[in-house]
């Protein structure tokens, strides 16, 4: 997969584990992504993304137990 992530993937409210490492992805991971509060794990490593966190990720994302952005 390459590319930029798409805000389509805000609405997903039941979206549980997102994993995307080890893809040719780029750019900032999309704001929306930061607000679906049923995420329980997301991979983004081994991409090219860029930009800053959001300073509340531990707010909006309450059920966070694995956030893994290395070699980024």
């Amino acid at each position: 997969m390459s590319g930029r992530l798409p805000d389509a993937l805000g609405p997903l409210k039941s979206l549980q584990v997102l994993a995307l490492g080890q893809n040719n992805l780029f750019g900032e991971i999309p704001a929306s992504i930061f607000n679906i509060s049923s995420l329980v794990e997301m991979w983004f490593g081994d991409n090219q993304f860029n930009g800053r966190l959001p300073w509340n990720i531990g707010i909006s994302l309450p059920n966070l137990t694995t956030f893994d952005v290395y070699n980024n």
